[in-house]
């Protein structure tokens, strides 16, 4: 697909000379800048940036996009003198969150026409010397932890720069945040805290490959770390806390004590703080979206959610990347700590683009459809993301779900079309097989070629439904040559059946145990098959296609229903035969109805099972063979084929029983029935849509 080029009038991509693939530095571009009337400045850079003007944040970017393409940001400055800083973070690693591409910012500040200031030109570039580099990585599928010295300079000398090349920039095709900022409702609990040494130390993946001289990670090894903030966490011993209700606007921090406060619901933003330390003394603040028995645990979500802040007298600091919190505890080791205007700057989806014109009339389907609402803007920022938390990351299947809720919400797909178009601009994909599409986009991918071929053909379903509620027929056609050769790629795996066999990669069909029945014939992925080659047919006029799938459709129900009554989830080859492997699963009978295999007119009483003794009813004894589903897929899909198919109560009492609970305890919606992952989880968002459909039947 073809993009339209955006010119920088004079500014050249630059950055300090010498160091475009060094790891996680913080670089700040400063100019000073005489507005004779309203301006603009156009910023495009890798890997992430926040712009200052007259010592105020008013945008954090770029909008992601395919390796070798960058967006540019547009912001509006007013008439007069203004202080512009842009503070930028080059990464240089692999990251499920940021594509791997050398550092650069290229930015120019223009009014009518005139350029008032460029890079290249007229910004100063200076190392950000408070921000530690060395520092672990925060989580796998992220990039560095943050941990802060306010004992150094905050600038460094005047650095020289080079130019970075010729890029290929495109203008941002996404709303910008409106970055308000959000304040703790109280500080609520308080105790102390003390240091101790373990004699071993849990260590997650991150670090054992920042520790391999052969891997491609990117990562700082033990060795190079200056502040181990994964062993800090399970050095820290807590006594029990003391309950409080305090403003948190101040906060007296004792040496050696904590203080915890508390946020109305789970927020993603920049964490912004001040302080002033009588002498030498560490401030940490660990944050999370749950207490985990009375702690917010940094680590729950495997990660380093654990900022160090350094400090000798006053010292303030506002994070480069967004965290995930609804609580804080907030500690001092070494001296007492006074902690002013603890907060979060909002990195969301603006909440000025939102049309809220539904409210429920069920006060507690309202207060799930808030929760759907927040989840939403929360994990859309510049892309789709599965979670703000420890990914940020842009996921098939994940994304189908989330373009529903962007309608629902805004009434248009602005979001949705640039996720899509995202991965149109790249004929092919670094280490992923011919014709296949990588999981999650825009992200660093690996020479191990790990991709989810299931999430593939998810792409083409979400076209379709894309193409339904937007009618741009110019991006699916756009898409056809990706989504053959994504077909191309399947055929090579038919048997003689037209069956899927010994499919390649990471077979996902949801977290249960059908996960762990995805070999050698997997009829969930089938179904999936059927459906993605009817989806084809319809989009393209490809009657072939569509016969295919119908075809494949019946070859599914003749070789994966048992005795019982429910589909098997898998069939292995014996002596050449293929020989079905007797388990089953609930969520492969949602696959089965959901696309397409099955209607509660071809399979009434598998129907009738699985709406009345499944889901949120689902008691112990009956049926205890078929394998629970989670929540995703599995309890979407049920989701949905209860609305599709008008069982109204059941789908009110399903939503209520697994997002009642959501909504009271985080004011969002989660990955999981439980806490064990992600609290607030974009394709949650989509509960909203179901309630809208119940609500105005």
């Amino acid at each position: 697909m073809t993009a339209e080029r955006f010119h920088f009038k004079k500014a050249l991509p630059i950055w300090k000379k010498g160091d475009t693939k060094l790891m996680n530095q913080a670089l700040s571009f400063r100019a000073t800048v005489v507005c004779p009337d309203r301006s603009e400045i156009f910023l495009a850079g890798s890997s992430s940036y926040t712009l200052w003007v007259n010592e105020k944040l008013i945008a954090h970017g770029p909008a992601r996009t395919a390796p070798d393409f960058y967006k540019v940001d547009k912001v509006c400055l007013e008439a007069g003198e203004n202080s512009v800083e842009v503070c930028v973070s080059g990464y240089n690693c692999k990251a499920f969150s940021y594509v791997d591409v050398p550092s650069f910012l290229c930015a120019e500040v223009v009014c009518g026409g005139r350029v008032l200031a460029a890079t290249g030109y007229d910004f100063t570039c200076a190392e950000l010397l408070q921000r530690i580099r060395k520092m672990p990585r925060y989580t796998y599928q992220r990039t560095f932890a943050e941990g802060y010295d306010m004992t150094r300079p905050r600038y460094g000398e005047t650095a020289e720069t080079e130019i970075c090349g010729d890029k290929f920039f495109i203008s941002r095709d996404v709303p910008a945040g409106d970055y308000p900022r959000i304040v703790p409702l109280c500080a609520f609990a308080r105790g102390s805290v003390t240091l101790e040494e373990k004699e071993k130390y849990f260590r997650d993946r991150c670090i054992d490959l920042a520790n391999d001289p052969d891997s491609e990670y990117g990562a700082y090894s033990d060795g190079e770390v200056e502040c181990h903030v994964e062993r800090l966490t399970q050095q820290t011993v807590f006594s029990v806390p003391e309950a409080i209700s305090l403003d948190a606007r101040e906060l007296d921090i004792p040496e050696n004590g904590y203080v915890d406060v508390v946020f109305d619901k789970n927020y993603a933003g920049l964490i912004s703080l001040e302080a002033e330390s009588v002498g030498d003394a560490t401030l940490y603040v660990i944050f999370d979206e749950i207490l985990t028995n009375g702690i917010p645990d940094p680590m729950r979500l495997n990660s380093n959610s654990l900022i160090p802040v350094k400090l000798n007298g006053k010292g303030s600091l506002t994070t480069a990347e967004p965290y995930v919190m609804k609580y804080a505890r907030i500690f001092a080791i070494g001296g007492s700590v006074r902690v002013s205007n603890f907060s979060l700057v909002e990195i969301a989806f603006p909440g000025t683009a939102v049309e809220r014109s539904f409210v429920p009339a069920d006060g507690e389907l309202a207060k799930i459809y808030d929760a759907a609402i927040h989840t939403f803007r929360t994990n859309v920022v510049d892309i789709y993301m599965d979670c703000a938390s420890r990914e940020r990351a842009g996921w098939l299947c994940d994304a189908f779900f989330m373009g529903r809720s962007e309608y629902l919400f805004t009434g248009k797909s602005v979001v949705e079309k640039a996720f899509l178009k995202n991965f149109l601009l790249k004929d092919r994909y670094e280490y992923v097989p011919e014709g296949m599409l990588p999981m999650c986009y825009p992200s660093s991918q690996y020479k191990d070629e790990t991709f989810i071929p299931n999430w593939a053909m998810w792409y083409a379903l979400e076209l379709y439904e894309y193409l339904e509620r937007s009618g741009d027929g110019e991006l699916a056609d756009s898409a056809k040559g990706h989504m053959y050769a994504l077909l191309n790629y399947f055929r090579r795996f038919e048997n003689e059946f037209g069956l899927l066999e010994k499919l390649e990669g990471w077979v996902f069909v949801e977290w249960s145990r059908a996960n762990s029945l995805t070999q050698e014939v997997n009829f969930p992925s089938n179904m999936l098959y059927s459906a993605f080659k009817a989806v084809l047919g319809k989009l393209y006029g490809d009657e072939g296609l569509m016969a295919e799938a119908k075809a494949l459709r019946e070859t599914v129900n003749s070789m994966a229903m048992t005795e019982s009554g429910f589909y098997c989830d898998n069939a292995f080859r014996r002596n050449g035969r293929l020989e079905l492997s007797g388990e089953c699963t609930e969520v492969c009978q949602y696959y089965a109805f959901w696309m397409g295999c099955a209607t509660p007119e071809t399979h009434g009483e598998l129907w009738r099972r699985i709406v009345e003794s499944f889901g949120s009813n689902r008691k112990p004894g009956l049926y205890d063979e078929i394998h629970p589903a989670n929540a995703f897929i599995g309890n979407y899909l049920r989701l949905d084929l209860l609305m599709r198919y008008g069982c109204t109560d059941l789908l009110r009492e399903d939503i209520k029983a697994f997002f009642t609970p959501m909504a009271a305890s985080t004011g969002s919606l989660w990955e999981h029935m439980d806490t064990q992952a992600s609290c607030s989880h974009g394709f949650a968002s989509c509960a909203a849509y179901w309630i809208e459909k119940l609500e105005n039947r």
